[in-house]
């Protein structure tokens, strides 16, 4: 291929990419579509009948009428191109959820109360989603499975280099989950950082609002990433955003902030004062109820809040987004976490996020874009 051709070929392929991730947003008309893109009706009339004899696309119609009188077309993903799997290990639960190609989630099903994971409950997992594709969605092609976990992730690699969570089942060898989830799916299968994939929602649910921003979940554990000049910071190995490795003091003791502020932890020093098992669940409740519980969040919400603040503080970040189960908490939580991150900066805004399920819905973004390279590249 000559210099020009290999030009027009990347061109092609760049439009092609750009023109999915805007359907993969919202339907767009072919009108619209060629202005967004600045092409022409014929360049674009083009893609539109390569990517619809790709089955990538498809013509819907809506209820507006033209100034014909025709209802008007609009161009959409198709959906039935074929299913994805996420499946979402964090928050003391297995999050299993299947989307279509157009990354609408279709079906999801959970497995709770699981804080560490060994091979049975993997393989639970895995009978599950086989269970569930055979009965519900087999006539669809099944693209890939996209596991979101916590942890310290190699992109590159897909192997987890180090997760309290998987200890028992990963030992010494990184890749061995995606080795055992390999052997049941002959399709890709990834693993993403739950954090990086929790941000990646975030800020598709923002759009454009902010170029910079910190996210502190709270939950299970502590987790953070960074979204910085519009694009999610991970480091040199992709391990970035750690927060809840960050050191902290609590009780006039060095620890780190998983530790003092996560749901783990709140229930080991109530379990320890009350002398009983707390669940992670239970605690989501009595906070609203039990006094004794509402403090021993209230001081962790202090700790979180000066931690997340100081760094805010040195990479000069002025939107700190909160997610996790503690966005379900009252006020009095709320104001504790922030006028204690505003002690760094006052201008700082701390945002409290309603999204629901945003590793998941991460994990389902980030797959979409992955089967649109794939499907454009063959």
């Amino acid at each position: 291929m000559t210099k020009d051709g290999k030009t027009q070929s990347y061109a092609r392929f760049k439009n092609n990419e750009i023109i999915l991730n805007l359907l993969r947003k919202k339907v767009y008309s072919a009108t619209e579509l060629a202005a967004e893109m600045k092409l022409s009706n014929a360049a674009l009339s083009q893609i539109i009948c390569e990517l619809s004899s790709k089955k990538l696309i498809k013509s819907i119609s809506s209820g507006e009428q033209n100034a014909r009188g025709r209802h008007r077309k609009y161009l959409a993903l198709n959906g039935d191109y074929g299913m994805i799997v996420a499946v979402g290990f964090s928050d003391n639960e297995i999050h299993i959820a299947f989307s279509d190609f157009a990354g609408k989630i279709v079906y999801e099903e959970r497995i709770s109360e699981r804080l560490n994971y060994d091979f049975t409950i993997v393989y639970k997992t895995i009978l599950l989603i086989n269970k569930i594709y055979g009965k519900k969605f087999k006539d669809i092609p099944l693209l890939s499975v996209n596991l979101s976990v916590p942890g310290k992730v190699n992109n590159e690699a897909m192997t987890i280099a180090k997760s309290v969570q998987f200890n028992k089942l990963i030992g010494d060898n990184e890749g061995k989950l995606i080795e055992v989830f390999g052997h049941y799916f002959d399709v890709p299968v990834r693993i993403f950082n739950d954090m990086n994939l929790s941000l990646l929602a975030e800020q598709e649910a923002l759009g454009e609002q902010r170029r910079n921003f910190i996210l502190l979940h709270i939950d299970a554990g502590v987790g953070g990433a960074f979204y910085l000049n519009e694009k999610i910071y991970e480091g040199d190995h992709g391990f970035a955003g750690e927060l809840g490795m960050m050191p902290v003091l609590f009780d006039g003791e060095k620890t780190v902030l998983d530790s003092a502020a996560s749901f783990t932890s709140v229930a080991e020093r109530l379990s320890e004062k009350e002398g009983r098992a707390f669940t992670i669940n239970e605690l989501k409740v009595l906070y609203f109820t039990s006094q004794n519980v509402r403090n021993e969040f209230l001081r962790s919400a202090a700790v979180a809040g000066d931690a997340v603040g100081a760094v805010a503080e040195i990479f000069d970040i002025g939107c700190v987004i909160v997610n996790g189960a503690v966005s379900a908490f009252d006020g009095e939580y709320k104001d504790t976490l922030t006028e204690a991150a505003r002690r760094h900066d006052k201008s700082l805004n701390v945002v409290f996020s309603e999204l629901k399920d945003s590793c998941v819905l991460g994990a389902v973004i980030a797959a979409v874009k992955k089967e649109i390279l794939r499907a454009i590249s063959d």
